[in-house]
């Protein structure tokens, strides 16, 4: 399986520890190893569940390759942003 470079937004985000720059430090231990994109939206965008599901299944991480799309997919998270969707979207296609 092959995925984007992860999204993890900017800022700081409350944890029990306190305040800590974004990602937060459980994410950042998940995602060691995989090309994270850059973001000057102010919150997490990547939770610690996201970045262990994308990082079990991605084999390799790159922009949207050559294929031919058979199936979409979305998920859609419970934040709003004013010009950035909330939403994990899954092609499955075929080279």
């Amino acid at each position: 399986m092959i995925a984007s470079s992860i999204p993890v937004g900017s800022g700081a985000v409350h944890i029990d520890h306190g305040v800590y720059p974004v990602p937060a430090p459980a994410t950042l231990e998940i995602i060691k190893g995989v090309p994270l994109k850059k973001s000057d939206i102010q919150t997490e965008l990547t939770t610690p569940t996201g970045a262990a599901i994308a990082k079990h299944f991605a084999d390799e991480f790159c922009t949207i390759p050559h294929m031919t799309v058979l199936q979409t997919g979305y998920g859609a998270g419970t934040k709003t942003f004013e010009n950035h969707p909330n939403i994990l979207r899954v092609l499955i296609g075929e080279a």
